[in-house]
């Protein structure tokens, strides 16, 4: 059974235990528990349970303070609105807000509380998110170390939903960082810990905890991002990777386009969703592999990256196409670094795993690198920040280092064909060690120390990396008793590919899904005060997002937040009807802070055109203000007295 069917399984057997004495019930939900619920089921599934607008109410809702002040003020009220509560919290509920709720004077009884551990977002059936996207901030920012615990708490009560959900209370393995600096971050040991103590809890006070089953103990293994650093920078050609790279899909699987037809443009909305057979098969496939089913211009991307992405797997795979050590990368980048044509975010990404494959590099190599690429000084600060994963990046000039050892020994990539596909996650590793049984206790220790004997799975089913990988069927007696491994955090395709392989159903884990599809624009606005700033955001960000990316990027508080919705001036179109419409709508926001905001610096040594342009910009806004006001402005008249000058 797939994650999104456990779910909604939940979910359904919360709204059946409560059975009033006439059918009809009032579903109340929060916007928390409206999305997991959206995400697992649809309106009939609820309208066949009887849920309507009648007497008995059922809240699925966050056990939050807001949430319960709005409970408490339905129940409070003289004019009862049903004759009974019953209340289903998606996750645990504090003692704190428990005794608010149980003190409080009601008129309308509760009948039901109940806690249903489901504070995760099912994304597909084998992953789920935590869709928290500044916990990777939080936890390497050094200005941020008073947040950690509150943080690492945070992860494991979600990892302890998700084992309760599932029903199993696995064996606990997480990533012991071979460090020798005693300052480094081992966020794993203490999410292991506190996974443990709130399982143990959980299991001590619910006797039917874990449910019996004849599946072998399950074991979930807890990584972090300096685990394998490679992965998050390289780019995939996969199907389902490219896509959201090159295309605007939202939440990961809704896709909008426009096609025309002979009188007008028409809209779609595509939905990239498990039930699509096709999409369910080839969104893992490499995209050589998929261009047989779907139409598409990859011979065009593929020649005009190859140079590109061919340097990207040298550097993450430490070896060329041939199997060799490289020893002209750094003569072979520079010409992609000075091509204008290649992205800033694409420079950094070459040059991020360069430094990591020489494991540092000499200030003045950096220099001349960032020289190269263009680079400001806010993209090398992050290059920079690459320490706080645990990489060096500036090496001093005495050094006699070798280069950056692998965590991990991977054995012989063959079942990868693809020249510029050869980097292989460090996460596929891990799962093949383990299944094999030779994974380190020393690098990947219990929380309870018991040393596990590993069904070699491999043994059974053939090697895991020549063995074609086949759909396994839905009734397959082998797959239902197979052992459990769940991993946080992890690389999605990695999940089918080994469900496929191996038959034992994996499930991961992760705090959010990373589109590179997210850009705030600031924008310059002679009418704003010193204390606010103004920017173009994406129309699915919220003031919430605004406020806390603000924060946790830029360390700006923010006080107040407006955001509207703008729409671009009418255009004709270019077919023959020449008839006027408009462009996609944007979202402008403009924030109050605590601080006057300060602008960056306007760029130097423009050439001609970019010159021209930035001084009549400036020129418009100039001429703006002189409208608004109605007098002229101070510059002007110097200006004019400068010009008049120089003329005599």
């Amino acid at each position: 059974m797939s994650l999104i069917e456990i779910v909604r399984e939940h979910f359904l057997a919360s709204l059946r235990s409560i059975q009033p004495y006439i059918k009809w019930k009032i579903v109340i939900v929060d916007n928390e528990s409206s999305e997991i619920i959206n995400n697992v089921m649809n309106l009939n599934d609820f309208l066949e349970e009887n849920a309507n607008a009648t007497l008995e109410a059922i809240y699925f809702v966050s056990p939050k303070y807001d949430t319960i002040k709005h409970i408490l003020n339905d129940t409070s009220k003289e004019e009862k609105m049903y004759s009974a509560i019953h209340l289903f919290f998606i996750s645990a509920l504090s003692g704190k807000l428990a005794r608010k709720l149980m003190e409080s004077s009601k008129i309308t009884p509760i009948k039901t509380t109940s806690e249903m551990y489901l504070d995760f977002f099912p994304l597909e059936s084998k992953v789920v998110t935590f869709r928290n996207s500044f916990s990777f901030l939080t936890l390497y920012n050094p200005s941020c170390a008073e947040l950690i615990n509150v943080e690492t708490r945070n992860l494991a009560k979600k990892l302890a939903s998700v084992c309760i959900t599932l029903g199993e209370l696995p064996t606990i393995r997480y990533y012991s960082q071979p460090s020798t600096d005693p300052s480094s971050p081992h966020f794993c040991t203490r999410i292991a810990e506190l996974l443990q103590e709130q399982l143990d809890n959980y299991r001590d006070s619910n006797n039917n905890f874990p449910p019996e089953s004849s599946r072998p103990k399950s074991v979930l293994f807890i990584i972090d991002r300096t685990f394998d650093i490679c992965a998050p920078i390289v780019h995939e050609f996969t199907y389902q990777a490219m896509a959201n790279d090159l295309l605007p899909i939202k939440n990961g699987k809704q896709y909008k386009y426009q096609i025309s037809n002979s009188d007008r443009v028409e809209s779609k909305e595509a939905i990239l969703a498990e039930t699509d057979s096709i999409w369910a098969e080839i969104r893992h496939q490499h995209i050589r592999d998929a261009i047989d089913r779907l139409m598409g211009d990859f011979n065009k991307f593929y020649a005009e990256n190859s140079d590109f992405s061919n340097k990207i797997q040298n550097c993450a795979t430490g070896l060329t196409s041939e199997g060799k050590i490289p020893k002209t990368i750094l003569e072979e980048m520079v010409p992609l670094l000075d091509d204008s044509s290649l992205s800033k975010t694409d420079k950094i990404r070459l040059i991020m795993l360069y430094i990591i494959y020489k494991n540092g590099l000499f200030q003045g190599d950096l220099d001349k690198l960032s020289k190269h690429s263009n680079l400001s000084p806010k993209d090398v600060s992050v290059l920079k920040n690459l320490e706080y994963l645990g990489v060096r990046v500036i090496k001093p000039l005495n050094d006699t280092k070798s280069r950056r050892k692998p965590i991990l020994e991977a054995g012989n990539n063959s079942e990868n064909s693809y020249e510029l596909s050869r980097f292989t996650p460090l996460c596929k590793t891990l799962i093949e060690k383990y299944i094999n049984g030779n994974l380190s206790y020393t690098l990947f220790p219990s929380t309870k120390n018991v040393h596990e004997k590993t069904q070699n799975i491999a043994s059974i089913h053939g090697s895991l990396r020549t063995g074609k990988p086949t759909w396994a069927k839905k009734n397959d007696p082998v797959r239902e008793s197979a052992q459990r491994i769940l991993i946080f955090i992890s690389i999605e395709k990695l999940i089918y590919f080994y469900e496929k392989a191996i038959t034992p159903p994996f499930k991961l884990g992760k705090k959010l899904v990373y589109l590179p599809n997210i850009i705030f624009t600031l924008l310059r606005s002679p009418y704003l005060l010193p204390t606010q700033a103004a920017f173009k955001v994406p129309i699915t960000v919220n003031k919430f997002d605004v406020r806390d990316y603000l924060f946790h990027i830029y360390q700006i508080e923010v006080i107040h937040v407006r955001s509207m919705i703008c729409y671009r001036k009418r255009i004709r179109r270019k077919d023959y009807t020449r008839m006027l419409e408009r462009t996609s709508p944007f979202k402008k926001v403009i924030v109050d802070m605590k601080e006057p905001f300060i602008y960056p610096k306007e760029p130097e040594n423009l050439d001609p055109w970019n010159k021209r342009y930035t001084d009549g910009l400036r020129l418009w806004m100039q001429s703006r203000i002189f409208r608004r006001r109605r007098r002229e402005p101070k510059i002007w008249k110097e200006l004019r007295k400068d010009k008049n000058a120089e003329a005599k």
